[in-house]
């Protein structure tokens, strides 16, 4: 009898293991779905500073962005071990933790008696009447009846991790990578979209000068992003290191513009701010774009 039991016992401990492994697989594979057809949101983790670190050599380990570390944390003009920053948890590639929130529903339900009045039920499901009331749609003229059923639900949020094998950025589309990208740096992925498809339709090519890829950027400015902005060295002609390095300039001239979209589009096409034709047929047919992008956020997932 106890090899019985012993066995039995075995037996459930495996199944619950089964089991535990068996929604582990579903919702990793829920979330690389979703990654793969929805943007991601971007995903951070506080890091502790040791000693030797650096914010370019904490930004190259987490695959974050130098000068997006500095602003996210107060400008980092001084850093000492023991303090705690925020840093990105890069989604391309590398697998990285997600949090995962699901709801569950235990309804309780109860048969209306006679001489019940809906406070008095209420009260006896622990709830309060506009609520019994809302969730049974009932309005305030509505009278309840012997054997009428009335139902109340009681949501459980739960919060458990999850570590997500990364998406390799080349399995995605290019317009969800440059969404993501955008998504990442804190810049308007519809801008981002409308510029980078007027540039080369997102399609990675060489200019006629030298340009780099999907962005246009040339290398002498590939070059700046890297030291002035990202921290390190980046290779401008694989894909999202070639959005990421476009995306930032862009958000580079917003920030020193004060968030003027045209002065913005009008640096990044020509290198100055000037009122002229060619900018402003530039400046305009990515508006234009935008515009598309913005109401068709999707196109090119």
């Amino acid at each position: 009898m106890q090899g019985t039991a012993t066995a039995q016992t075995q037996a459930t401990a495996n199944a619950q293991v089964q089991a535990q492994a068996t929604a582990d697989a579903w919702t990793q594979a829920s979330v690389m779905q979703r990654l793969t057809h929805q943007p991601v949101q971007p995903s951070y983790i506080f890091y502790t500073v040791r000693p030797g670190d650096t914010v370019e050599s904490i930004a190259r380990r987490f695959h974050d962005v130098a000068w997006l570390i500095r602003r996210r944390n107060g400008g980092l003009w001084t850093m000492a071990p023991g303090q705690q920053i925020r840093v990105w948890q890069w989604p391309f590639g590398a697998p990285y933790h997600v949090i995962v929130r699901t709801m569950t529903d235990t309804p309780r339900y109860y048969t209306v008696r006679a001489g019940d009045t809906l406070s008095a039920i209420a009260a006896a499901l622990h709830s309060d009447v506009g609520t019994l009331a809302g969730e049974n749609n009932l309005g305030a003229s509505d009278l309840i009846y012997s054997g009428q059923s009335l139902v109340l639900h009681h949501y459980t949020v739960r919060l458990r991790g999850a570590l997500v094998p990364g998406v390799p950025a080349s399995a995605l589309h290019t317009g969800l990578l440059l969404t993501d990208v955008s998504n990442l740096v804190g810049i308007d992925a519809a801008l981002v979209k409308g510029l980078v498809y007027h540039e080369t339709g997102w399609q990675m090519v060489r200019g006629a000068s030298g340009e780099i890829g999907m962005v246009q950027i040339m290398p002498y400015m590939a070059n700046w992003v890297e030291r002035a902005l990202i921290g390190y060295h980046v290779d401008p002609n694989v894909p999202v290191y070639n959005a990421l390095e476009g995306a930032l300039l862009l958000a580079y001239y917003l920030d020193e513009t004060n968030r003027d979209a045209h002065k913005s589009l009008a640096l990044y096409h020509s290198g100055d701010t000037f009122s002229n034709e060619r900018n402003g047929i530039y400046i305009r047919t990515i508006e234009s774009l935008r515009d598309y992008f913005y109401h068709h956020p999707q196109a090119g997932f």
